[in-house]
C-alpha cells in the first residue's frame, strides 16, 4: 500500500469504467445480455491481472532488493512468512476482480442474479489462478519486472478463451463451480511448490 503504482494498477480500470458511465451511460442500457456476459467475464480476468505486481514483488522484489536471505533469518518460521505474503495478496486480487464487475453492473439494465453470481465466481477463479501463477514466477525470477511481464504474457491466451467460450461458461452453474474448484487446486499446488522453492532459497 506504500507503493502508489500498485494501488493505481488495482483501481484504475474501475475508475475508467465510472468515467465511461458519466460520459455515455445510455449506451450501456442498450447492451444485449449476451454481450454483457462477455464483458463481465472479461473484466474479471483483466482486473485480476492488475495485482500481478503485488504477487511478483512478494519474492522477486525481495531478491531484487537483496533482502530475501535476511527475511528467512527473521524470528518467524519461513512457512509463516510465505503464507503471510500469500494471504496479503489474495484479498486484493479478489477485490480488484469483483470490483470492476460491480462497477459495470451499475451501468447496465437489470441482470439476472444467477448471471451475476456466475460472473463473480469467474472473477474469483481468475484471481486465484493468476496469482498462483505469478507466485510461482516470483520465486523463479530475478526481478519484479521479469515476473510481471512473464505472467502477463501467459495470461493473454485466457482472453481468447473467454471470447470463445463465455457462452458455455454461463450455460450452467456447474461450469463456473468446476473452474473455481480447479483454480483453488491450482493455487494450492502453486503454494506447495512455491513454498518448497522458498525453503530451498
Amino acid at each position: 500500500m506504500r507503493e502508489p503504482r500498485f494501488v493505481l494498477l488495482l483501481l484504475l480500470p474501475s475508475f475508467l469504467l465510472l468515467g465511461v458511465r458519466l460520459l455515455n451511460a445510455e449506451s450501456f442500457l442498450q447492451l444485449p445480455l449476451d454481450f454483457i456476459k462477455f464483458l463481465l467475464l472479461l473484466l474479471g480476468a483483466m482486473n485480476s491481472t492488475m495485482t500481478f505486481p503485488f504477487a511478483a514483488d512478494a519474492f522477486a522484489g525481495e531478491r531484487e532488493r537483496n533482502t530475501l536471505e535476511l527475511l528467512q533469518l527473521a524470528p518467524v518460521s519461513p512457512k509463516t512468512i510465505f503464507f503471510a505474503k500469500l494471504m496479503t495478496i489474495l484479498p486484493f486480487a479478489v477485490f480488484g476482480a469483483v470490483l470492476a464487475q460491480i462497477v459495470f453492473l451499475f451501468m447496465c439494465k437489470a441482470i439476472p442474479g444467477m448471471i451475476i453470481f456466475m460472473a463473480f465466481l469467474g472473477a474469483i477463479s481468475f484471481a486465484l489462478l493468476f496469482n498462483g501463477l505469478t507466485l510461482l514466477l516470483s520465486l523463479r525470477s530475478k526481478t519484479v519486472r521479469a515476473a510481471t511481464q512473464t505472467a502477463a504474457l501467459i495470461s493473454l491466451p485466457f482472453y481468447f478463451l473467454i471470447q470463445a467460450f463465455y457462452g458455455k461458461f454461463f450455460s450452467c452453474l456447474e461450469i463456473p463451480l468446476a473452474i473455481l474448484i480447479f483454480s483453488i487446486l491450482f493455487l494450492l499446488a502453486s503454494a506447495h511448490f512455491s513454498l518448497k522453492k522458498f525453503l530451498e532459497s
